[in-house]
Parts: C-alpha cells; structure tokens; sequence
C-alpha cells in the first residue's frame, strides 16, 4: 500500500492547516467569528473532493462530513475567502518542488454546461469537446518537474486556474450582476489570462527554465511577443500552414522592418516538404506506456515574418529570431517556435516541448478524480472557489507522490488517489473496537470495489 491510514489522516491534517489562514480574509482577521465553521466546512470539502466523482453534489459531500448543506453551499457561493490567494500560498508551498528546469504549461479546458445562467457559460469553442458547444473554459497554468526516463515520472503542481469570460458576458451588465462578476473584470482573451497568471508566477519567483504552449497560444503574435518582452523562453506549437518565416542561415543579417524584395518566405509545412530525407533525425524522447515515445525531428534558425496591417499588405520582418522545430510521424506534422533556447541541442528542445503533455493530463486527472466539471453552481465567486479547493486537493495528491521520488520509478497518480482513500476508509474502519488489521483491510477494500466502484490500480 502507498499510504498507511495513520500517515494518510496525519498527512491530510497538516498539510491543510498550512492554509488556514488564507481561508479567513485578512480584514476579519484571527476573531472573525466564522473562521473556525469556514475551516471546518473547508476540511468537510476537501474531503468530499477526494472521493468518487458519482457523490460530488453539496448534498452528499455535506452528508460525508457531518454539517449541514447550506453552511458548505455558504463556504463556496458566498463566503469571503480569496481564491487567488489560496492559489498564491498553493505555489509558495510547493516544499522541494521547484527546479531550474521547471517548465510552466499553459492551456485551456472546457466543461459541458447545460443552460445559460451559468457563470462564463456560451456556444464557444473548447478543445476538450473538440467542437462548439454549450461549456465553460477554463484557462490553466501547471508547473512541471520533467520525469528522468519516463512520462510519467514527472511532477505536476497546479500554479493557477481563471475562466474565460466571452464578450455576451462581460459586456452584459444584467448578466455581470446576476453571477457577480467583479467590477475590474473586463473582456480577456485567453492568452492574456495565461499572462497574467504568469505575472503571479514571476512576482513569486518560481523558478522554471520555459513556458510551454498549444498553438491556441503559440499562433498569438501579440502573446509570444509579450514573453520576449518578458524574457521568457518558450517552445509555442504553430499551425504549420499558417506562418511564414525566412531562413537565418540563407540570409545576410536584416533589420526588422520591411521584407527585402525576393527574400523567399516559407511556411513550416513547406519547409517540411522541401527538406532532403538525411535532414531528418529520430529522436526518443521518453517512454510511455505503450512503449518508447519516438518521431523523426529537424530544426532550422529563422526570423519570423508577418503581414503589416498598416502598409497595405506589406511583409514585414518581427524581432522574433529563433529556432523553428519540425516533428513528423507517417500521421501528423507539427511545428514549434522555440525562442530563447538557443544553448539547447534539439534533444533537449525536443524534451521541453513534450512536456506539454503533463496538463493534459492534469486535465484528465483533475475532471475524473476530483470532479473539477461536476460542479453546479452559477456565480463567479462560487466558480473560482470551487477551483481552487481543486487545485487544492489535486496538490496534496502530488505531494505525496513526490515523496515517493527518489530514483524509483513513481506512481500513477490514480494509484495514489486510490491510497489515499483506501488508508482513510480504513483509519475510520479501525476506530470500532475489536478489528484486527487484517479485517479492516477486508472491510475498506470490499467499501473500495463494491460501494464506491474504485477497481485497485496498479502502483
């Protein structure tokens, strides 16, 4: 077993009591007559999210735990804890975690919504669906320890998580006051929510080596250049047909400005095309598991071009200088723009960019296990709070698998969900007198398979 039921409960006491204070806002201080009821409906919460997905309604978590519905309901819709600052304690106390070849992840997730009074609510766009739908999205930023050998050896850390509010909202006053919308939210892009989750990031010093992106952020011109800007490195995708980009190497030294005529342009899917067969290397960058993850790579140092709107067409030559990496499997061409890693050999560029995979699953992770898209409530107050309880207990998880590193190979994070509550069933099971060890295991495992549904999976 991963963890024991003592060191579970023990475990779960203390790392919640390192945020009881961002759970009492500041101007009410240490009297505030209802911190001790936030704190608790905050334990009977935290708790309730690490069970099965199927028993996250208030009703049922609230039952769990011994306190009345309406006073959870009032600790998420209403009380006046900050979320954001829970997130910004949350990254503080990232213990051991951070790295100098940390890498920060941003993207989005959207969760179906049926209805429109919902918070951010609309027919838009969600990767998640793969299509329009009626959703919420949701943009999100994790901290990644890349793994030694394995995809699954790395460690993800939730760094921030905001929604994304289409227009039809923000600029809808009756809406804005109906789910209380504060006053300085005005309309946001997503990428310019990334930003200002990493404006929190780099205030608090979190050390990472790059940002990686999608191309839902990487094709945004304004949003690489505000990295540049930044100094960050970042490894964005690009949708290889729509950029175009001139070849450092074929090109004598140019000023950013206007494209010389007969400079030839390419496209990081014509490029692909033109290169001879030997330009190409394999390069195994991890193994899955399914195998040794493998697809054949090219880099090439160029400038990035674009159109001028403000010269009738024109092509104009940007500051963005770096190198344009090409993956191909006999399925799929991809294309990054990696810039401000110039003292990295492909195989370590290679390795950033694939790291982007932890916050899909980290997506996958927090919906399945903790029940991030089940929650039914409509404010903007409410919705965040919900999130960040998420982020909350998906952070406990990690640290106990990160505590498990140390040259072995680590845990699914499943597993240690599944240890977790398999150890807290049988902390409570071995409080009635007269059970040996052996039947309280019996017990909580038949409570595991049986009336919560959680098949053990392997460790």
């Amino acid at each position: 077993m991963l963890v024991r039921p003592k060191h579970a409960r023990l475990a779960q006491r203390r790392f919640l009591h390192q945020f009881a204070d961002d759970l009492t806002p500041p101007a009410r201080g240490h009297n505030w007559a209802r911190r001790r009821e936030t704190q608790r409906a905050a334990r009977v919460y935290f708790n309730g999210l690490l069970q099965p997905v199927q028993v996250k309604s208030m009703e049922r978590l609230a039952a769990s735990g011994g306190i009345p519905s309406h006073r959870l309901q009032q600790f998420i819709t209403d009380s006046p804890w900050d979320a954001d600052h829970l997130l910004e304690s949350l990254t503080t106390r990232m213990g051991g975690l951070p790295s100098p070849e940390g890498i920060v992840v941003f993207d989005d997730t959207g969760q179906a919504k049926q209805g429109r009074h919902s918070v951010g609510v609309g027919r838009q766009y969600s990767g998640t669906l793969g299509r329009i739908g009626n959703c919420q999205v949701a943009v999100t930023a994790i901290y990644v320890v890349p793994g030694k050998g394995h995809n699954a050896d790395a460690i993800s850390w939730p760094l921030g998580m905001d929604l994304y509010l289409p227009k039809d909202w923000t600029e809808n006053p009756a809406r804005r006051e109906a789910v209380g919308i504060p006053e300085g939210i005005a309309y946001r892009t997503k990428p310019e929510i990334a930003l200002e989750i990493l404006d929190r990031v780099r205030a608090q010093r979190v050390p990472h080596r790059a940002i990686v992106v999608d191309a839902g952020y990487g094709d945004v011109d304004p949003f690489r250049q505000e990295l540049r800007r930044l100094h960050e490195p970042y490894a964005a995708a690009w949708a290889p047909a729509n950029h175009r980009t001139i070849l450092v190497e074929d090109s004598r030294p140019l000023a950013e400005g206007r494209l010389p005529s007969g400079t030839e342009e390419w496209s990081p899917a014509r490029l692909a095309t033109s290169l001879p067969a030997e330009a190409w290397r394999e390069i195994e960058w991890s193994e899955g598991t399914k195998g040794q993850l493998r697809a054949e790579f090219v880099r090439r140092r160029v400038r990035v071009t674009h159109q001028s709107t403000v010269s009738h067409g024109t092509r104009v030559l940007t500051d963005e200088e770096g190198w344009l990496v090409l993956e191909r499997t006999p399925d799929e061409l991809k294309a990054w723009i990696v810039w401000g890693l110039d003292d990295r050999e492909l195989d370590e560029q290679v390795l950033v960019i694939h790291n982007r995979w932890a916050i899909e699953q980290y997506h996958r992770e927090i919906k399945q296990i903790l029940g991030m898209d089940r929650f039914e409530g409509r404010t903007w107050r409410g919705w965040h709070h919900h999130m960040a309880m998420i982020c909350l207990a998906y952070a406990f998880l990690a640290q106990l698998r990160a505590e498990r590193a140390g040259g072995r190979k680590l845990p699914p994070f499943n597993a240690i969900h599944w240890s977790v509550v398999y150890a807290l069933i049988r902390f409570e099971v071995l409080k009635d007198q007269g059970l040996t060890k052996a039947q309280s295991k019996e017990i909580a495992l038949r409570m595991m398979v049986r009336v919560l549904g959680l098949r053990q999976p392997p460790e």
